[in-house]
């Protein structure tokens, strides 16, 4: 299907412009910004908080009802992990009062290979085209007056998650579409050739 890209206008979304720019003068809440979680903080078994490190200081924040970890793919495991929420033999290995012994945490992790396909074009007009010279400068005049057009488009237009092989309970390639082809040598730079 096509991929959903957020938007707000002719600007990209993110959770700073399109949640915390309206919710940061709710009374409760709260952004700490350069802040580093160290490690979390328990009664028991309930997390009731979060120990961080900010500007050279340690400062804790305590939970009136839950902790929400959303540290990212590498972040969140190993938070939990510093914190004694993990494999409980691992935990001790290193050093780590186990808290509550659950062996997924850290497992599991797939690197996230990536191949490209190109295809060159002939007799269209790709971003490759759009990307420069005059259509660029029409492309941004497009964008400063009706907030559409070639820059506002992601990376990828388009996708679709399959199943390498029968038997799989859930498909495990995900493969994108772009509108357009890029350079073997150069991350992100757009090819020379329309693809």
């Amino acid at each position: 299907g096509y991929s959903q890209m957020s938007r707000n206008g002719r600007f990209r979304g993110s959770t700073a412009r399109t949640f915390l720019a309206e919710a940061r003068n709710r009374p409760n809440l709260k952004v700490e910004t350069n802040a580093l979680a160290s490690r979390l903080l328990f009664d028991g078994r309930r997390c009731v908080g979060v120990q961080f490190d900010q500007k050279g200081r340690q400062r804790e924040l305590r939970a009136a009802r839950e902790v929400i970890v959303s540290g990212g793919t590498i972040n969140s495991p190993h938070l939990l992990q510093i914190s004694g929420i993990g494999p409980a033999d691992h935990l001790k290995s290193i050093g780590v009062d186990v808290v509550h012994d659950l062996p997924g945490v850290g497992s599991n992790l797939n690197d996230h290979y990536a191949t490209r396909v190109s295809y060159r074009v002939k007799d269209l007009v790709s971003i490759n085209e759009y990307a420069r010279g005059l259509r660029l400068v029409g492309e941004i005049a497009k964008w400063l007056t009706t907030g559409n057009g070639a820059l506002t488009f992601g990376v990828s237009s388009a996708q679709v998650f399959a199943r390498s092989r029968e038997g799989l309970a859930s498909p495990d390639i995900q493969l994108l579409f772009s509108p357009a082809s890029y350079s073997e040598h150069v991350f992100g730079k757009l090819d020379d050739k329309p693809g």
